[in-house]
């Protein structure tokens, strides 16, 4: 949900890419995305048109409020990014998750991305808690 206008929700799927509503739910648009799985989606609390998308192996970018999507990151391996979660008391840092078990950060809105942590499971997601955004829990399929 955007942060800051509460009809406005986006919603990724399975294989179709990423639909937005700007009524509450009562209509919905595909944006401009390449079908694909998107299983999660984060939006800036400092910039709601500033949106950033799991897409199958890649991290995408939109400044414009989901209408144009630049890759800001895209795994060497292969893996597909699972999620992607804002720090909320520093917008500019990201992190995410991968498939091939790896955390990554970023700290520069998502221009430069490194690996902060790796196992041999695939990571699923990324919970930072609410009270202290230098504890996150990252959760682990077997």
């Amino acid at each position: 949900m955007d942060p800051t206008n509460p009809d406005v929700v986006y919603i990724g799927s399975h294989n179709t890419g990423i639909y937005k509503t700007e009524t509450a739910g009562e209509q919905w648009r595909k944006l401009n995305l390449s079908v694909g799985r998107v299983p999660d989606i984060a939006i800036a609390s400092d910039n709601a048109n500033m949106i950033y998308a799991a897409h199958q192996n890649t991290i995408l970018k939109s400044i414009d409020g989901g209408e144009q999507w630049v890759i800001t990151y895209a795994d060497p391996q292969g893996g597909m990014i699972n999620n992607v979660e804002l720090d909320w008391s520093a917008p500019q840092r990201l992190f995410a998750t991968t498939s091939t078990g790896t955390i990554l950060k970023s700290e520069d809105y998502g221009v430069t991305w490194t690996v902060i942590f790796e196992t041999a499971e695939p990571l699923t997601q990324l919970i930072i808690s609410p009270h202290d955004a230098r504890i996150f829990y990252a959760l682990e399929l077997d």
